[in-house]
């Protein structure tokens, strides 16, 4: 068992796909505050690791394989706490950031209460508007289009791997779909948060 808290909700997928349009949707809800894209999960399981290998330099193979003996309690509430300043004082609040989609596995194992929204895109879509963006070497994949192309198929394998494990406990919602009925897709989404 992990940290019972149910107060975050991840908004994932790659950039440029609509996650900050989800985010505003959740946001809007009196009891929830965005708290903006956190780093803040991937440098505490990073951090715990670091600590369990009595702070040994280890590659990002071991690093993961190192994640899964965490204690899964403590990695949930040190997140939780670590977002105490950033989340104010809703009950829920959402952490955007779009590359959680790579922690999905332990955040289900270190908060199996929290809410966890995949927003999906236009495969053609999602890529040019990456390629287009200027994001100051944050992702160093989208500057060229066949490095982007290698990285949106290895990004869509994982969320399929996270979806055949992990059935019923991620909602997608896709872009075009909530452009063309946001009603009824909020709903949807604001039913799926429990709010």
């Amino acid at each position: 068992p992990g940290c019972s808290s149910t107060a975050p909700i991840f908004v994932i997928g790659m950039p440029r796909t609509g996650t900050t349009l989800v985010e505003r949707i959740i946001g809007s809800h009196s009891t929830v505050t965005s708290a903006g894209e956190l780093p803040n999960f991937s440098q505490i399981m990073t951090q715990m690791v670091r600590v369990q290998n009595e702070g040994q330099a280890i590659s990002q193979g071991e690093m993961i394989a190192a994640s899964l003996d965490l204690d899964m309690v403590q990695l949930g509430e040190s997140y939780v706490e670590s977002t105490r300043g950033l989340a104010g004082e809703t009950p829920n609040f959402i952490d955007k950031l779009p590359f959680n989609y790579l922690n999905v596995g332990l955040i289900q194992l270190a908060l199996p209460n929290a809410k966890i929204v995949h927003v999906t895109r236009d495969p053609m879509d999602t890529c040019y508007a990456v390629f287009k963006t200027l994001f100051q070497r944050a992702y160093p994949f989208s500057y060229d289009l066949e490095d982007l192309g290698q990285y949106f198929v290895a990004y869509q394998r994982l969320m399929d791997h996270w979806h055949k494990l992990l059935p019923n406990r991620i909602h997608s919602i896709s872009y075009e779909a909530l452009v063309q009925d946001s009603e009824t897709l909020s709903r949807h989404l604001i039913e799926y948060c429990g709010l």
